[in-house]
């Protein structure tokens, strides 16, 4: 209630949510980033989550994967030696993560 009372009430160009499943039940995943997916495209807010969830994860694809754009994008980070990179896998990329079961975090 409080992310989407704070995307409707502020309506501001970029959100930002830590640990988003923290609270939600993860079978209460799919409805909150179908609501997330449909206010920030309505309102056009750009929004940025975090997580360590694996459910969240899933939830996340499949209800960008059931919407006419899929404008959902993930941000892994790794490191090699002691430099910290980055890189921002699309659609394919994170079907080919999930079907390998490739961690994402």
């Amino acid at each position: 209630v409080a992310i989407f009372s704070e995307l409707l009430g502020h309506k501001p160009k970029i959100c930002f949510i830590d640990e988003i499943e923290n609270g939600i039940h993860y079978s209460a995943l799919p409805k909150v980033w179908a609501g997330i997916a449909e206010v920030a495209a309505r309102l056009d807010i750009q929004v940025l989550a975090t997580t360590h969830s694996w459910e969240c994860l899933l939830a996340a694809h499949e209800v960008f994967a059931a919407r006419d754009t899929y404008d959902l994008r993930v941000l892994q980070l790794y490191q090699l030696g002691e430099t910290l990179s980055g890189r921002v896998l699309d659609q394919d990329h994170i079907e080919a993560a999930i079907a390998g079961e490739i961690e994402l975090r």
